[in-house]
C-alpha cells in the first residue's frame, strides 16, 4: 500500500502518533523512560495528554509502536498458501524492509531504548506476544490451520525470537539490519545448528 492509497485521515492520524512517538522518543533519550511523564510528551509534541492517550494507550506503547503491522499482514496475505510459514515471513519482511530502512534512524533509538531501559524490556514480552498473535492468526487464516496449532506457534515464536536477538545486534553493533535478519533465518533453516 503506498501512501496515496491511504485515506487521508489515516494519514493524519499516523502524522500525529510519529510526532508523539517523535517527543517522546526525545525525552526518554534525554531524561530516562522513568523520569518523562505523559504531561511532558503532550507539551514537546504540542498536544494535550488526552491526545496522547488517544493515541497510545501506555507510555511504554510510544516506543514500541510502528506503522507497519497493516503491511506487514498485506506482505502476508499475499504470500502462496502452501508457502512455508518461514519462506512467508521472510518475504514480507523483505516486502517491508524499505518502510524500515526509510525510519532506520527512528528504529534504531527505539531498539537502543528498550535494551536500555529496564521498564521497557520488562514489557517487551507483552510486545512479542501481541505480535506473535498477530503473525500467526494470518497464518492461520491462510494455510487454514488452528490459531491454536502447536506447530505453528513454535515456528512464529522461533521466527520473532531470531529476528529479536539480529534486531538487538543491530541495536547495539550496528551493520545491515537485513543481513542480520536473514543470517538469523538461515541459523533456522538448517533446523538451529551451527
Amino acid at each position: 500500500m503506498t501512501t496515496d492509497q491511504i485515506p487521508l485521515r489515516q494519514r493524519k492520524k499516523e502524522r500525529a502518533r510519529l510526532a508523539i512517538q517523535a517527543a517522546a522518543l526525545e525525552l526518554f533519550e534525554e531524561q530516562g523512560f522513568d523520569n518523562t511523564t505523559v504531561e511532558q510528551i503532550a507539551a514537546v509534541a504540542e498536544v494535550s495528554p488526552s491526545t496522547v492517550y488517544r493515541y497510545f494507550t501506555t507510555k511504554d506503547e510510544t516506543v514500541f509502536w510502528d506503522p507497519w503491522d497493516p503491511v506487514l499482514v498485506a506482505a502476508l496475505n499475499g504470500r502462496p498458501p502452501d508457502e512455508q510459514p518461514i519462506d512467508s515471513l521472510m518475504a514480507a519482511i523483505e516486502e517491508l524492509w524499505p518502510l524500515v530502512a526509510s525510519e532506520e534512524s527512528t528504529f534504531r533509538r527505539r531498539v537502543r531504548l528498550i535494551m536500555s531501559e529496564p521498564a521497557l524490556r520488562s514489557h517487551m514480552g507483552d510486545h512479542f506476544e501481541s505480535g506473535v498473535d498477530m503473525v500467526v492468526g494470518v497464518l492461520a487464516a491462510r494455510s487454514g490451520r488452528d490459531a491454536n496449532d502447536l506447530e505453528l506457534r513454535v515456528v512464529v515464536n522461533t521466527f520473532v525470537s531470531a529476528l529479536v536477538v539480529a534486531m538487538t545486534a543491530w541495536g547495539r553493533d550496528g551493520g545491515d539490519l537485513l543481513e542480520l535478519a536473514t543470517r538469523a533465518m538461515a541459523v533456522l533453516s538448517t533446523g538451529a545448528r551451527l
